[in-house]
């Protein structure tokens, strides 16, 4: 034979006393749910401002293949003033070597057109 076991009933006082701690329990619960909808929010934004950010700094930024592209330019910018400076060097030189030269050459023409004059 099973026991039948006999019903408890609350009395009124204990029902509101608990009725009343739970519905504290929810307001607290209510608290911390309010709580976490405002970090949550900000969270949000804050990643929406991240990347939007990281958005702009992928179109700003420089990729390698564009940083290797621009040093190369540059590498052969440089190889080529470089070489200008060298010929101008090479001309300088040359003019240099020139100049007695040239100077020698007038004083023989001088000469020759004075010969002329008094012959």
């Amino acid at each position: 034979m099973k026991k039948t076991s006999t019903p408890k009933y609350v009395t009124e006082v204990t029902f509101k006393k608990e009725t009343a701690e739970t519905r504290q329990r929810f307001d607290q619960i209510d608290q911390r749910f309010e709580r976490l909808e405002t970090s949550v929010g900000r969270l949000t934004l804050s990643t929406l401002r991240n990347e939007a950010d990281i958005r702009e700094m992928k179109e700003t930024l420089m990729t390698r293949e564009m940083g290797q592209s621009i040093l190369t330019h540059l590498e052969g910018l440089t190889r080529a003033y470089r070489e200008a400076e060298n010929s101008t060097r090479i001309h300088l030189n040359q003019l240099t070597d020139f100049r007695p030269r040239m100077d020698d050459h007038e004083k023989r023409i001088a000469k020759l057109e004075s010969q002329i004059q008094a012959g």
